[in-house]
């Protein structure tokens, strides 16, 4: 049964080891920094380009730098109505979440149970369970017909 966040079958400490869970970990980290890398270049032609133009439109079309200070305010009162609509958001569903569980946990299924649901012997449930590749073949109506390997 699962009695904290972390305790989930990918993060289970007795079937994931400690070796694979830190190779997963920087083996995440190196592809998040090479996925990051591969973008810079493209990031940084369109700024260049964007920054390029925008400055020749701004200071050279309109007459000087005073249109592009007020441009400039106008962007950063956008920027600062966007991240306190965000901020508000973010603290209004915390409110609303944070305190409640809505997920059901579920006991474990008991092998005998299993074994009459599917109807198979204890030797075909122990099979099943400890088989590492299986071809498990149903009919139509999900009922089972056979097992391999």
């Amino acid at each position: 049964m699962v009695k904290e966040l972390g305790d989930v079958i990918i993060n289970a400490r007795n079937v994931v080891s400690r070796r694979i869970r830190n190779r997963d970990r920087v083996l995440t980290t190196l592809m998040w920094v090479l996925y990051a890398y591969l973008w810079l270049p493209l990031i940084s032609l369109g700024a260049w380009y964007l920054g390029v133009q925008f400055a020749y439109d701004l200071v050279i079309r309109a007459g000087g730098t005073e249109p592009l200070v007020s441009l400039l305010l106008s962007f950063l009162l956008i920027l600062l109505i966007t991240a306190l609509v965000v901020i508000l958001w973010s603290w209004i569903q915390r409110a609303r979440f944070a305190k409640h569980e809505r997920r059901i946990f579920f006991p474990a299924v008991v092998s005998a149970d299993e074994q009459a649901f599917w109807a198979i012997t204890e030797a075909e449930h122990s099979r099943i369970r400890s088989g590492k590749r299986l071809v498990i073949d149903l009919d139509e109506t999900g009922k089972l017909t056979g097992i391999e390997g």
